[in-house]
């Protein structure tokens, strides 16, 4: 198997669904952040390796993210063996209220760079917001998301945030 194939030479690329696009297009910028946000997510996990619960979360936030991706590629998600829902996010709230239950810091703006791990889940919480931008935007425009994927990308830069301040 080779890893390049040619066919985005010309400034396009392949959807979930097949059909191609020019690499500019909204849905391809939003599953871009989208890449990145898991890769960010990724450099956490490695900073996070004393902590099992962290590094599980970590991890089931960047499987999540898979399937996320999937719904932004597509227009046809009842091709998609599986979407985030209200669980999802309801268990980001219950993450949220750990997190925050364990820091006496206030959710206030703060400083990133108290510590590695910290600045890593402020990164992720801020391309996060940026994916969430672009979501709306895309949504706006051209494809109806749905608002399970929208609140569901709210909701997680929310928990980085309590997750930066937890372990700040």
């Amino acid at each position: 198997m080779y890893i390049y194939t040619r066919t985005g030479d010309k400034g396009t690329t392949g959807l979930y669904d097949g059909r191609r696009v020019p690499k500019n297009d909204l849905r391809i910028m939003a599953v871009g952040t989208l890449d990145e946000l898991v890769s960010f997510i990724g450099l956490a996990r490695v900073a996070a390796q004393e902590s099992q619960e962290l590094s599980r979360i970590l991890l089931e936030i960047q499987d999540e993210l898979f399937v996320v991706g999937a719904e932004v590629a597509t227009d046809d998600i009842s091709k998609l063996k599986k979407t985030v829902d209200a669980n999802s996010w309801e268990r980001f709230e219950s993450w949220i209220d750990m997190f925050s239950g364990r820091t006496e810091k206030k959710n206030v703006f703060v400083r990133p760079g108290t510590n590695e791990l910290s600045a890593r889940l402020h990164v992720c919480r801020s391309v996060c917001r940026r994916l969430e931008r672009e979501m709306i935007t895309l949504s706006e425009s051209e494809k109806k998301l749905r608002e399970e994927a929208l609140i569901y990308v709210n909701r997680l830069s929310d928990l980085f945030f309590a997750m930066a301040n937890c372990v700040a």
